[in-house]
């Protein structure tokens, strides 16, 4: 640890304007302290912050009494100041965080210098965010210094969106936790999980299996492993293929020109899937990119293919008859005015069919998207709304129905998770919550996916 006046907790304000500000520890009177439980004062707001004793460490939970007519958005809670300097900048500590596949952070000047760098998470989403669940995988992280860590998460069953991240501030590298509280305008938050702060001798195998070991005791009741659904999975998932990818149109997604290529009509892949099927002794997956008859990345339309429909089909029948399997990429909870790759433009629907109402809006109403902005004009859409749904199970399911093995169906939708919405109209708390679990998955059960395996980014 190091010295600096770094808040063990932080309450982030929201008003309908969409301006927040935080209100830090450190401006909190201590009014008492009552067995494991200190009750902090200030004009806006009362917390009690509770402790207990946990193997290897301590945990905390946190309850919030609002006293104004804003929104209590975000609870950031076991805040540390940490030295700034990791091991590649002269210091000796490293940074464990589950960033997809997961990633150790030895330099904060690399990552400040990269695309991943830290930003205080606000609307509209950006898809580089160290939100769970989402670009991260699972609400940890850990600091590791000459053999000795301390591991810190948030234990929480629901799954409730968090921003699990780091950055340095006032000469301290600081640790964020921070749990959107899913309540209203004027409500109070409390804590329903346990935020632990655990101490450890090893490496980051041993910070992993400090999370495993919770997580397989307490799982959500529907979420099942691969073991226990295996007999349910369909059967070329048991083969293990190897995944083939490439586009119908343009080389590569920033390409201004999305012409053929060598790849199309469909069926001149035919032999290229044989070959790599020959040389890895495997049955492929072949997950085409930029099909779309309407415009490459360019949700929610996306069928029919690009082209010649029979030689679609052709190509479908003959993969399977080959032994391999078809996949297609989509482009998640979005709506696409307009496309820069291509003459396409939907903005008249939009327009007539007052789309604006579905899509994901900040507190005062307003839209923006930052969602592949260089690729389309577009918004992201509120799975929340029951014109979302319809929409989203409609077009999903033209593609099911022709025999399709997989389709990556969330893609730039991280984890599966929609992005920030804070819309007093769509029948969720104005603000990013469990809500936003509880809607992807009433959404994505409605499809009927037969034999065909669904999946996110």
């Amino acid at each position: 640890m190091v010295e600096g006046d770094v808040p063990f907790f932080k309450i982030r304000l929201r008003d309908k304007n969409g301006t927040f500000h935080y209100v830090p520890a450190n401006v909190f009177s201590l009014r008492k302290i009552e067995g494991r439980t200190a009750y902090y004062s200030h004009p806006d707001l009362d917390v009690a912050l509770t402790i207990k004793e946990k193997n290897l460490g301590l945990a905390w939970s946190i309850k919030v009494i609002n006293h104004t007519d804003l929104l209590i958005e975000q609870v950031e809670l076991m805040s540390l100041g940490l030295d700034k300097d990791l091991r590649e900048d002269g210091g000796r500590g490293e940074i464990l965080i589950p960033y997809n596949e997961g990633v150790k952070i030895s330099s904060m000047q690399r990552r400040e210098s990269c695309v991943f760098k830290y930003y205080d998470v606000d609307y509209p989403s950006k898809g580089v965010y160290f939100m769970y669940p989402n670009m991260i995988s699972s609400p940890f992280m850990a600091y590791i210094h000459q053999g000795y860590g301390i591991y810190l998460a948030m234990l929480d069953k629901t799954c409730t969106p968090k921003h699990i991240d780091f950055c340095v501030k006032d000469g301290a590298l600081q640790t964020i936790l921070s749990v959107f509280t899913n309540v209203g305008y004027g409500q109070d938050y409390e804590m329903d999980f346990e935020s632990v702060m655990l101490f450890f001798e090893g490496d980051f195998h041993d910070a992993c299996n400090l999370y495993r070991d919770w997580f397989y005791l307490n799982k959500p009741d529907d979420l099942k492993t691969i073991k226990d659904k295996y007999s349910d999975l369909p059967s070329w998932y048991h083969k293990s293929p190897v995944v083939i990818t490439y586009p119908i149109v343009g080389k590569k997604d920033s390409d201004l020109e999305m012409k053929p290529g060598g790849l199309y009509p469909y069926t001149n892949g035919l032999p290229v899937i044989d070959y790599y099927s020959r040389k890895s002794d495997s049955i492929m997956m072949t997950l085409l990119m930029q099909w779309e008859s309407t415009a490459p990345w360019a949700p929610p339309y996306s069928w029919p293919p690009y082209g010649d429909l029979n030689d679609f089909e052709s190509f479908n029948q003959q993969l399977h008859k080959n032994g391999h399997c078809l996949g297609l990429y989509c482009s998640g909870f979005g709506w696409t005015n307009k496309s820069y790759r291509k003459k396409y433009d939907r903005t008249k629907e939009f327009e007539d069919k007052s789309l604006s109402d579905i899509m994901c809006a900040n507190s005062d109403g307003s839209l923006k998207s930052n969602t592949v902005s260089d690729i389309r004009l577009g918004y992201d859409v509120c799975p929340s709304c029951e014109t979302s749904k319809e929409i989203f199970v409609k077009e999903a399911q033209k593609i099911i129905d022709q025999g399709i093995d997989y389709i990556q169906i969330l893609d730039q939708n991280h984890g599966g998770n929609p992005y920030f919405c804070y819309s007093d109209k769509h029948g969720h708390v104005p603000a990013p919550g469990s809500w936003q679990i509880k809607e992807t998955k009433e959404l994505l059960n409605r499809i009927q996916k037969k034999d065909c395996l669904l999946g996110c980014e």
